[in-house]
């Protein structure tokens, strides 16, 4: 059996996402897949590729988000900071237009400035691609468990 153990950084993940407005409450509404789109809204598909993320993105990405406390060595993670991060990171393209009907650059700038449902809706789509949101349940369910 031959393994490719390398990561080819022409290789894309792309995914789909839905988002919706609701005109009543002036809110966007996201959806990741076709299950999650909740009944009675209209929803724009949008597409978005990513690279695949190898050892250094992964690594880097954890070190951005830890941060050590000086006084007794504790520290935590900030899984806001992974999520935007990996998003700035590995995005190459994405189907967003402006007003004008030309694409807008998916660049650090532009992610920074999007609407953060419309952000954590494209997120929450790489993130199920990568199988971190599945992992998340999983640990969630397990966690749950424990407690009771």
């Amino acid at each position: 059996m031959s393994l490719d153990i390398f990561i080819d950084p022409e290789s894309e993940i792309s995914v789909k996402f839905w988002i919706a407005k609701d005109e009543v409450n002036k809110t966007f509404i996201g959806a990741i897949d076709e299950d999650s789109k909740i009944p009675n809204y209209e929803y724009k598909e949008y597409t978005a590729s990513f690279r695949e993320p190898n050892f250094k993105d992964v690594s880097e990405l954890s070190d951005e988000a830890l941060s050590i406390d000086g006084k007794d060595g504790s520290f935590s993670m900030t899984m806001s900071q992974v999520r935007i991060s990996r998003v700035i990171k590995l995005i190459k393209k994405w189907s967003f237009t402006g007003k004008d009907g030309k694409p807008i650059n998916p660049n650090k700038e532009s992610i920074e400035r999007m609407n953060p449902v419309i952000a954590l809706t494209m997120a929450g789509a790489l993130e199920k691609s990568l199988g971190i949101l599945n992992r998340t349940q999983e640990i969630l369910a397990e966690e749950l468990e424990d407690s009771e």
